[in-house]
């Protein structure tokens, strides 16, 4: 007797499916923004968000109060710290020191090289640009939005290699934006 393919693959997927329970769906994922405990990047953060029910990633600050988790190993501390306490890193924000924003060329390049590289440790899929007010680009000037587009344009692609993606917020309005 002979058996086709497609007879083979039914017959095996019934033989695993006995005794199998049925499929659900994995339980929703939620992250709290680190920026909103009054508490530094670190176990301690974790610690606290472990304690919230329901709760299972922390976006952490890039640089928070001068702490720039992009030096040294600090981001694969956070890495093994999240996960000894179930935690996720599934973003990235506060990128930018004191002083930097989108506008500076050279500066901006290196913030946002240093932010995929955190995020690739940290697995963190998303990080947040912020570009607010006067660190937002003019919409309606190309020599404003220009070298930033371009910046992105660059980026993109060492983003993408590390399994992130560069998100903006910025203080447009939606019909701006």
């Amino acid at each position: 007797m002979s058996v086709n393919r497609r007879e083979f693959l039914a017959a095996s997927l019934a033989t695993t499916a006995v005794g199998a329970q049925p499929l659900r769906p994995p339980p929703p994922r939620f992250a709290h923004r680190q920026a909103q405990m009054p508490l530094p990047p670190g176990e301690n953060v974790f610690q606290f968000a472990a304690k919230i029910p329901g709760l299972s990633g922390v976006q952490l600050q890039m640089i928070w109060h001068g702490e720039d988790i992009s030096q040294g190993d600090r981001a694969r501390d956070l890495k093994r710290q999240a996960r000894d306490h179930g935690m996720l890193t599934p973003s990235i924000a506060g990128i930018w020191q004191h002083g930097e924003n989108i506008f500076g060329g050279p500066v901006a390049e290196r913030a946002l090289n240093n932010a995929i590289r955190t995020a690739a440790t940290l697995e963190a899929g998303v990080i947040l640009v912020v570009m607010f007010k006067e660190n937002c680009p003019d919409m309606n000037d190309p020599k404003s939005y220009g070298p930033v587009v371009e910046l992105f344009r660059r980026m993109a692609p060492h983003a993408a290699n590390a399994n992130t993606k560069l998100c903006v917020e910025t203080s447009l309005l939606p019909e701006d934006d």
